[in-house]
Formats: C-alpha cells, sequence, structure tokens
C-alpha cells in the first residue's frame, strides 16, 4: 500500500475529511475514449466493495485503483471527435455529477466468453445531460445519447480495463 494511500486510510478512520486529490478537470480524460476518472469518495466505497464468487465459477480480479473509471463515451465512438476535444477544458458552469452506486452484477457476453462485475450509477440523467453538455460546449452532438453509465470493478481477464465488457447496458440490469 503506498503512503498517500495509508494516510487517507488512516484520516478516513480519524474522521477527518479526505478532499479529492485531483481537480475535476484531471478526472475527465479525453485522449483515446472520454471518460471520468472515479472520484476518492466513490474509489473508496468500490475498494470496500466484496465481489461475489462468479456462479460459473470464473475467476476475478478487481481492475486497479486508479483505472476504476465511468466511460462517457466509448474509444469507437469518441474517435471521430478527438481533434475537437484536444484542448477541450470544462466549462466553469459544468459541474461533473458524483457517482451514486448501484447494486452490482456479472455481465456475460458468452461469444467472447467474457464476465465483468460493474457497478451500475443510479443518477443516469444527470451523466447524460453532462455529457450532453460536455459535447454541446464545443457545438457537438453525444454520439451515444443511450449509452448506460457504470463502473466496472472486476473482470474475468486479469483486471485489464481494456478487456472489460464495455458495451453494458440497461437490459444486462434487468
Amino acid at each position: 500500500m503506498s503512503l498517500i494511500n495509508e494516510r487517507n486510510r488512516m484520516q478516513e478512520l480519524a474522521g477527518i475529511i479526505i478532499s479529492e486529490s485531483i481537480t475535476p478537470e484531471e478526472r475527465l480524460e479525453h485522449s483515446v475514449g472520454f471518460i471520468l476518472k472515479a472520484d476518492d469518495s466513490a474509489k473508496s466505497e468500490l475498494l470496500s466493495l466484496e465481489i461475489p464468487e462468479e456462479p460459473n465459477g470464473n475467476s476475478m480480479t478487481k481492475l486497479p485503483e486508479g483505472k476504476m473509471h465511468t466511460t462517457l463515451t466509448s474509444i469507437k465512438s469518441f474517435k471521430p471527435f478527438k481533434q475537437e476535444f484536444k484542448e477541450f477544458v470544462l466549462p466553469e458552469e459544468l459541474k461533473i455529477p458524483n457517482a451514486v452506486l448501484g447494486k452490482g452484477k456479472f455481465v456475460y457476453r458468452d461469444e467472447q466468453g467474457k464476465v465483468t462485475y460493474v457497478i451500475p450509477l443510479l443518477n443516469q440523467g444527470e451523466f447524460k445531460n453532462f455529457v450532453d453538455k460536455a459535447y454541446k460546449s464545443l457545438n457537438l452532438e453525444n454520439p451515444e445519447p443511450d449509452r448506460f453509465f457504470h463502473i466496472t470493478l472486476a473482470n474475468n481477464e486479469g483486471g485489464n480495463p481494456f478487456k472489460s465488457i464495455g458495451n453494458v447496458t440497461k437490459s444486462d440490469f434487468e
């Protein structure tokens, strides 16, 4: 465990409020895809979650702490907008919503043999509104208006975030 993480853990145990270690702008990545890194509070909650045993016996590996994120726009859909986002600065009036975490679930894609344990975001509308406004600030349309926002916690691909199931939908939770 790093000294920073240990310090944060000790402060949390002592009841000291931990301020977010990176700015909201630093949480947004827009190089390959459009993603939002989990904030410290969500990370703390996610790290405390126990992943249940996968019913089919797949070995699940948690994603590294620094890779916990919500994909706002997939790599494929973001590609045509990469240049426009190159100099993107979060408009001052646009606030990043806080993740409201739901109950985790295993998601399967049989054709690929992939299994991913995901946590849905309960405030889907806030995230959709945020993404819509981010694109609109550049005079663009959100290419994935029906995206289901979630955070991947673990997968059966050694915890490699690029090998997680990315096309999680609302129907995966019905």
